[in-house]
């Protein structure tokens, strides 16, 4: 049985991680073919934060990691549901730019702006950031015993 919970833990970095990336191809798609001013925060935002690769390597990393202690659940615990908070963001912002991309009358009065998903997006990249900075911490610190066992 202990076995299966890391197991069950990389299955599910690996589903938050594709959730991630649909929604990331989706809205640069959008955003690619219309150039207004909110698709361009967009834009600017996706870039600077490398979404997916930060995810990517936070997955490849819980997944390489032995997974003994109780704290490292938590902590890889805690990651998913930031990744889930993301994801859900993400979706938001998705179907807001198909809602701005269907109207076509008084587009600047009736469309979504983004400002407010953007800021709570840079949350969300700092709270993770932290996460999985205290996800090495604990894990390095649970394998010193082990020879100076090196991050993988």
């Amino acid at each position: 049985m202990a076995f299966l919970v890391p197991a069950l833990m990389m299955n599910m970095t690996t589903i938050l991680l594709s959730n991630v990336t649909s929604s990331i191809y989706n809205i640069n798609a959008y955003v690619l073919t219309n150039k207004n001013h909110s698709s361009q925060k967009m834009a600017t935002f996706i870039r600077e934060y490398d979404i997916v690769h930060k995810i990517r390597t936070i997955a490849q990393f819980i997944e390489s990691i032995h997974i003994d202690s109780e704290m490292v659940k938590t902590q890889i615990e805690s990651i998913h549901s930031c990744i889930d908070e993301i994801t859900k963001q993400l979706k938001i912002i998705e179907e807001r730019l198909a809602y701005n991309k269907s109207i076509w009358i008084m587009t600047t009065i009736r469309s979504y702006g983004f400002d407010n998903r953007i800021k709570e997006l840079e949350i969300l990249m700092k709270v993770l950031n932290e996460r999985f900075n205290l996800l090495v911490i604990t894990y390095k610190s649970g394998n010193e015993n082990e020879t100076d066992k090196e991050l993988p």
